[in-house]
């Protein structure tokens, strides 16, 4: 009888802890919309510099640290899916798509990054080429 408790403790617990809720998910979301909302800032003043100059030195800090959020949270967003995938047998689609975007939207930052570093407009040329995918992604959760 003692045993029979057990199992059943122990399937409810199994059963009722997930180890991301939807709250969880709407943090990842949140953290998206906030990264977005300061690399578009950032975007508009890296469109306003000349590449070189002390301004873009400033704005090149700037795109790094951006760039570190975004490592970040497609990091969090991927463990949070694997730990999603071994309690359900299953990927989080929103957590995965946010992984996604997030390394999507870095390679952008590193982009720009590189034209104010270079002045290369190849650079620009091939971060804007970035933003469909993007957004496409977005679209998809």
């Amino acid at each position: 009888m003692k045993a029979t408790a057990v199992v059943i403790v122990v399937a409810t617990l199994l059963f009722t802890a997930s180890p991301i809720s939807a709250q969880t998910v709407s943090q990842f979301t949140a953290q998206w919309s906030a990264l977005v909302e300061d690399a578009n800032a950032w975007k508009d003043e890296v469109r306003a510099v000349t590449a070189g100059g002390f301004e873009a030195l400033s704005l090149m800090r700037e795109g790094n640290s951006l760039l570190k959020r975004c490592h970040r949270l497609q990091e969090e967003a991927s463990q949070a899916n694997l730990d999603y995938s071994r309690a359900y047998q299953k990927d989080n689609r929103t957590l995965l798509l946010i992984a996604s975007a997030a390394e999507v939207q870095g390679a952008e930052i590193n982009l720009r990054w590189a034209y104010l570093s270079s002045g290369d407009p190849i650079f620009l040329s091939l971060a804007n080429q970035t933003v469909p995918v993007v957004n496409a992604i977005v679209r998809a959760w």
